[in-house]
This record gives C-alpha cells, sequence and structure tokens, in this order.
C-alpha cells in the first residue's frame, strides 16, 4: 500500500542492501536502479532536467516565478554537477551557464534546509558570474517559508521552495521526454575509457608521524572526516620543483565508521583501508588543501 507523506504519495518498496544502494529487488523502470534515498531521487531528477529543455525551462519558471527562455545552443552549453564538492561542502544539483546559476539542495520526509547549510550554498552562488542567481530547496513538506534573514543577506539570489510534487506535475505536463537509450547506454559503458576521477574521488592528504607508519606499513589512513575517495594521495615536498606534490596513489578498499571496532581503536576516527601503492609516471602538482579535490586523467596513473 503507498504510504502517505507530507501530502506526497511515496510506494514502499523492499530494498536490498547491496553495500552501495538502497536497491529494490525488481525493477520496474531505469530509476528503480539507483534507490529511493534522497540523493538517489535527486539525481534521478537532476538526469531528466539534463535531457529535456523544455522541462528545464518550466522547472526554472516555476522556481523563478516568471517565464524564463533557454536557447538550444544555451541548453547545449549549459552543465550539470550532481553532489559537486568544494570548500562550502558539497551540493545535490548544480546547474550553470552564463546565463543562470542553479543550486539545488533536496530534502525527504519531514527534513528541511537548515539556515546554516543555505547560508554556506548562498555564499557560494552569490560569487557566480551568472547574470541569474537561483536557490532551490527541493522539499516534501520542509521549508514552507524561506528564511528572510537569507534574503536579505544575498538580495541578488532568488530564494524559492519547490516540492517533489512540483516535479512530478511538471513531467506529467510534458507526457513524452525522447531519450535513445541505447546510445544513452554506450557513452556510459565506454565512458571508462574517458573517465576522469573528480571532485573528492582523489583525496591528497598530509601523512606525518606515527600517520607515516600506519600509511606505508599497516595500510591505512585515519581521519575525523567522513569522505568517500576512490584514492588517496600522500602530499610530499619536491625539494627540486619547491612545490608540494603528488607521487603515489592509495586506492581505498574500506571505510570504517568512527564508532566502528577499528574507528574506537584508532581515536573514534573514520579509518581508511589502503591497497597497493601506484606509481606515478609523473606527480600530481596542485596547490593542495587537507580536502583538496582534484581531477586527474586515468592515463595519467
Amino acid at each position: 500500500m503507498p504510504v502517505k507523506r507530507g501530502g506526497w504519495r511515496i510506494r514502499k518498496h523492499t530494498p536490498e542492501k547491496t553495500g552501495v544502494l538502497d536497491a529494490p529487488s525488481h525493477l520496474h523502470s531505469i530509476f528503480d536502479i539507483s534507490g529511493y534515498k534522497e540523493p538517489a531521487l535527486t539525481r534521478s531528477f537532476g538526469a531528466v532536467l539534463r535531457k529535456d529543455k523544455t522541462l528545464l525551462r518550466k522547472f526554472l519558471s516555476s522556481a523563478l516565478e516568471k517565464p524564463f527562455s533557454i536557447s538550444k545552443n544555451l541548453f547545449e552549453r549549459t552543465t550539470f554537477y550532481f553532489e559537486k564538492s568544494s570548500t562550502e561542502g558539497r551540493t545535490d544539483i548544480e546547474i550553470v551557464n552564463e546565463k543562470i546559476h542553479v543550486i539545488v539542495e533536496s530534502k525527504i520526509g519531514t527534513n528541511e534546509v537548515k539556515f546554516k547549510q543555505a547560508n554556506k550554498y548562498a555564499k557560494k552562488l552569490n560569487k557566480s558570474s551568472s547574470k541569474t542567481k537561483c536557490f532551490i530547496f527541493l522539499t516534501e513538506i520542509g521549508n514552507l517559508k524561506v528564511d528572510s534573514q537569507l534574503t536579505r543577506n544575498y538580495p541578488n539570489i532568488k530564494f524559492s521552495n519547490l516540492s517533489w510534487e512540483t516535479t512530478l506535475k511538471l513531467l506529467t505536463e510534458r507526457k513524452h521526454i525522447t531519450v535513445d537509450l541505447v546510445k544513452e547506454y554506450g557513452n556510459y559503458l565506454l565512458g571508462g575509457m574517458k573517465m576522469k576521477i573528480h571532485d573528492i574521488d582523489l583525496w591528497a592528504v598530509v601523512v606525518r608521524g606515527k600517520e607515516e607508519e600506519n600509511f606505508n606499513r599497516h595500510n591505512f589512513y585515519k581521519h575525523n572526516k567522513k569522505h568517500l575517495p576512490i584514492f588517496i594521495g600522500k602530499r610530499e615536498w619536491d625539494k627540486n620543483l619547491k612545490k608540494v606534490v603528488v607521487r603515489e596513489l592509495r586506492p581505498v578498499l574500506k571505510i570504517h565508521d568512527r564508532d566502528s571496532e577499528k574507528g574506537k581503536k584508532n581515536g573514534n576516527n573514520y579509518v581508511y583501508d589502503l591497497g597497493a601503492r601506484l606509481i606515478l609516471k609523473e606527480p600530481i602538482i596542485k596547490k593542495f588543501s587537507q580536502q583538496s579535490a582534484i581531477s586527474v586523467d586515468f592515463k595519467t596513473i
């Protein structure tokens, strides 16, 4: 039976625990693959927006509360980011072109976008060079009213609260969105050949003292914050270049939560189990911070 939550009907599914996704044991559509948790719902809606210019126009018009036009050329130049990391945090969806920059922060159930989180992302959005800036709270029943302090602090940003029910209404109005699944799957399957490590997937860290022994001999790294990297790179000072570089990468095999046995044993930190060293042909030279998010082609490794 459907479960009614906040005026928005959500169908109950029995999930299969895969370790990666909260995936259903039965598939009715391509969207079921992603699961039903907040990031999955957000990414699925964002993927549909990315495929339909008219839907994007209607979505933005609804958020801006006025007609918004977008040409085919501008749509093709529009960049869509999902869970993009920065010093301000990780945004759910960002839609960017020279005309508009949108941040979408989504919540499900009774959750709402708290002021502290919204203020951080608004600060980031305020720096954008796009002509129009829009911050959308995509919720079920939370954020019925946007905090007035946000509108005072950022008068150049349009703040808007939309419901998940609105997204379904917009999609229903479209009726048909044509997507070539054969082409999409082909691009997805072959994408690994051109794949890039991005966002926080490659985490460049400082390793000192006893931590160096853990890193080099016991093959783990601990930290008080949780990230989801594919690789951890050790930062080193190069005397000749007089720069900080990363010369080797360690694949992350498993992440232990701070309340796990290994986490408690290591000072209630998150513990990252590391695989064998991958020595780079050329060092990665960048301006690193402790939470460095860097991009590198696989052919570099």
